[in-house]
């Protein structure tokens, strides 16, 4: 069964880093689709050795200031 995880994507320069929220993992590419590709490999790697692991629950809310 497929697990779904919140990937923030920012650009940092020239490449651009895709962050996990529920690992705290951080991956990188020189384009979107790039950085999320690396996450998502990243993201199966983890979960693969370590089959018992809980995500953390995460709510995302924008706030105004």
């Amino acid at each position: 069964m497929a697990r779904k995880f919140t990937v923030v994507l920012e650009k940092d320069g020239a490449v651009f880093t895709a962050r996990c929220l529920e690992i705290d993992l951080v991956s990188q590419g020189k384009t979107p689709g790039a950085a999320l590709d690396n996450a998502r490999e990243a993201i199966g790697l983890y979960v693969e050795q370590n089959p018992k692991f809980k995500p953390k629950q995460v709510e995302l809310a924008v706030v105004e200031v």
